[in-house]
């Protein structure tokens, strides 16, 4: 029983010192939480981005909207952490006979967004 009143005289005399470690302790998961929150988030988007672009299942008559296709690779320059493998892919897709003969405009801002990806961070904030 004495273990019990020490317990709630130590609550008593530090209870705003607990009550901060308690609003912290909630901060910080809170922050965890919204990280993965947006990290799946950026994660999905992207490969949405990727599907739409490459994926014919997606479009039967085999036709994005030229304008669309332009918007996607345009829109890959907003994802850094996968600038790699988006480099990767749209090189690939260049070098498909289907894009080399292609419309000149999505070829372009092909080599635009390549151009984006392969320049140091301080161009790139400048571009924007």
């Amino acid at each position: 029983m004495g273990e019990f009143i020490a317990f709630l005289s130590f609550l008593g005399t530090n209870i705003q010192a607990l009550s901060f470690l308690v609003v912290v302790v909630g901060g910080v998961f809170a922050w965890v939480k919204f990280r993965e929150y947006v990290k799946d988030k950026r994660f999905t988007t992207y490969h949405n981005l990727i599907d739409q672009l490459v994926d014919d299942k997606s479009h039967p008559s085999g036709k994005l909207m030229l304008d669309r296709q332009i918007a996607i690779v345009f829109e890959l320059r907003s994802f850094p952490k996968y600038y790699k493998v988006t480099q990767r892919i749209l090189e690939g897709l260049k070098n498909e006979e289907t894009w080399k003969t292609g419309n000149p405009r999505l070829v372009e801002e092909v080599d635009l967004t390549l151009e984006y990806i392969n320049s140091n961070i301080f161009c790139r904030l400048f571009k924007r």
